[in-house]
């Protein structure tokens, strides 16, 4: 199957990639350089080099018999000195397919990481479903804490991390600060309840591998930590009541306004 993709990227696009296939997960890696353009958005010949990756590893994936769990594009910009990595699970590409899911959800169910440096020989294994949920969920949560400038500004988060560790969903927030601010806190807890509630709902409705989630510092420091049953409880629509800390736990606070979800 990797040899596959790397013959029809160098045949059909003049594109040079080296491929692996490893329980599961294909991974897809190319040095595309300038990614980013003047206004540090991703540029509009690089978006379509890498819809064509998309294109050739999703077409590989159905022509196989292996079973084919996820797919890892990862672009090397070494003038950046970074890495773009997009993770998508196989079957959501099918659905978007088979127009059972419409182009914004499955654009919602990618999970994007950028690497920093990220030039070192690829050693990754291959993805478990609770994983890819971890990481997923890591990825919007860093994506809702830093679209939005006034809110990047109160928390200051820099990157966030994500790992399964006995059914538990631990999201590592590096930060400027270890230990937040009441006010920003709250709307750290808050983001992460959203996160996390909406990708398990995805993925794992009835919480089998995935029942808790945590937010720690890099220290491994617990910042907040709810079950997702409760999550589930407590998410009532436009009355639904913020989360804060209580002893690690999350438990309902009072709110004077109703509390907005914030945008995927």
């Amino acid at each position: 199957m990797a040899e596959h993709v790397q013959d029809i990227c160098r045949r059909e696009y003049k594109m040079d990639v080296t491929a692996r296939f490893v329980e599961g997960t294909l991974y897809v890696r190319h040095v595309l350089d300038d990614l980013v353009g003047d206004n540090l958005e991703l540029k509009p010949k690089k978006l379509d080099a890498l819809d064509n990756l998309l294109r050739v590893t999703n077409r590989v994936g159905q022509s196989t018999d292996a079973k084919v769990e996820h797919l890892v594009l990862q672009l090397q910009d070494h003038k950046l000195g970074t890495r773009l990595d997009l993770i998508q699970r196989f079957e959501d590409y099918e659905k978007l397919r088979n127009i059972r899911i419409s182009q914004e959800e499955f654009q919602s169910r990618l999970a994007i990481e950028w690497v920093k440096g990220g030039g070192e020989e690829p050693t990754e294994d291959g993805l478990t479903l609770a994983e890819f949920m971890a990481r997923l969920t890591a990825a919007r949560l860093h994506h809702n804490m830093t679209g939005n400038p006034f809110v990047n500004v109160l928390l200051g988060v820099q990157a966030v991390t994500g790992a399964v560790k006995d059914q538990t969903l631990v999201l590592t927030l590096h930060a400027g600060e270890d230990d937040p601010e009441r006010v920003s806190a709250e709307v750290l807890f808050n983001a992460a309840a959203d996160a996390a509630r909406e990708v398990c709902q995805k993925y794992d409705p009835t919480h089998a591998l995935i029942a808790v989630v945590r937010l720690q510092n890099p220290r491994g420091k617990r910042l907040w930590q709810s079950d997702l049953a409760t999550l589930d409880r407590a998410k009532g629509g436009a009355g639904e009541e913020p989360l804060e800390p209580v002893g690690g736990v999350a438990a309902p606070v009072k709110s004077a306004t109703p509390r907005g979800r914030p945008g995927l």
